[in-house]
């Protein structure tokens, strides 16, 4: 699952950028739903080894101390600057859905506040498609980026024989 952890990281962090680029976009919203849908099975595997050994630290932060004290250095720099440039897109992104989701009826662009349509122009409507795609593109990769690492501070610890 470490693959496919650092696959979808690889992913998330190309869209959050395409999304800074202006123009059309290259990458059609429905491509965010394969990356929705693989984080199951990434924090499928990696979920139980992280409550199976929670006791090894109580607090709040508890559950994640075999993370923190077998993930190395660089891998926790690389989480540390993933985490800090998703939480940036992410609140970069948070404009762009103030103003409504955008829609495009026959030709004609809108931003849908709660029902009530705003029409508005096509770059104003690109921005908020971008926006949108940050968004959720933001949120995936830093899924992606705690899995990774837990699943990097799997692969550390040294099985036991009982």
């Amino acid at each position: 699952m470490r693959g496919a952890a650092a696959a979808g990281l690889a992913m998330c962090l190309l869209v959050v950028a395409m999304t800074f680029a202006g123009g059309s976009l290259l990458i059609p919203e429905v491509a965010l739903l394969p990356l929705g849908v693989a984080i199951f099975p990434v924090w499928a595997s990696v979920l139980p080894w992280i409550v199976a050994r929670r006791d090894e630290a109580g607090g709040l932060w508890g559950a994640w101390a075999p993370v923190r004290s077998r993930t190395s250095p660089p891998p926790a720099r690389l989480l540390l600057v993933c985490l800090t440039l998703f939480a940036a897109a992410w609140l970069t992104s948070i404009p762009a859905g103030l103003r409504g989701n955008p829609l495009e009826q026959g030709g004609h662009y809108y931003l849908d506040d709660h029902g009530s349509l705003v029409t508005v122009d096509a770059a104003v409507y690109r921005a908020a498609v971008r926006g949108e795609e940050r968004f959720a593109a933001s949120v995936l990769g830093a899924f992606y980026a705690v899995g990774l690492a837990a699943s990097a501070a799997k692969l550390a610890v040294p099985k036991t024989v009982d």
